[in-house]
């Protein structure tokens, strides 16, 4: 068997001033930023749970206070969807609802208008087979007639060429 690699220890520091943690690896140091804004919603979270005590409730809050320092929590619920409280996002969504608002009445002008070509279509297609039909029963009616005039004439044989000279 080959031999195992050797396994990397590290070792992680919080630093609660700063809200950071620095991690520490052979070789390697970096420093990596805190996700505050999921601690925050995790104090809370804990805060308002049904089975919390008063004392507990209060030091969630105060957890959520520590940790959002000073945010605003509809600014911290927009941050952490992944969005910004600054303005600019939402007049960026509000740009692209009302394009899209825009677009969607084209759309539904453009299915009217093929839905009335359709509509138009087959009333034409009807009109054709009912004329169609009536020019059907017109000719069974002609060839009925031209058949029984042939059939009650006492000369049903056809003209030929010779005949017709005499």
């Amino acid at each position: 068997m080959p031999p195992r690699p050797a396994v990397q220890q590290s070792l992680t520091i919080n630093d609660q001033s700063s809200g950071q943690a620095l991690v520490r690896s052979p070789g390697v140091s970096q420093v990596m930023e805190r996700n505050r804004w999921d601690t925050a919603i995790r104090c809370l979270e804990i805060a308002l749970h049904p089975n919390t005590s008063d004392d507990e409730v209060l030091a969630g809050v105060n957890g959520f206070r520590r940790t959002a320092d000073g945010t605003p929590l509809r600014q911290v619920c927009s941050e952490f969807a992944g969005g910004s409280c600054d303005g600019g996002d939402w007049a960026e969504w509000r740009g692209q609802l009302d394009r899209l608002n825009h677009e969607n009445l084209g759309l539904q002008r453009q299915l009217e208008t093929a839905e009335n070509r359709a509509e138009a279509a087959a009333r034409d297609l009807h009109e054709a087979e009912r004329r169609i039909d009536e020019a059907s029963q017109a000719l069974s009616t002609a060839q009925r007639l031209a058949a029984e005039a042939d059939s009650s004439s006492p000369t049903s044989a056809p003209l030929t060429g010779a005949s017709s000279m005499r």
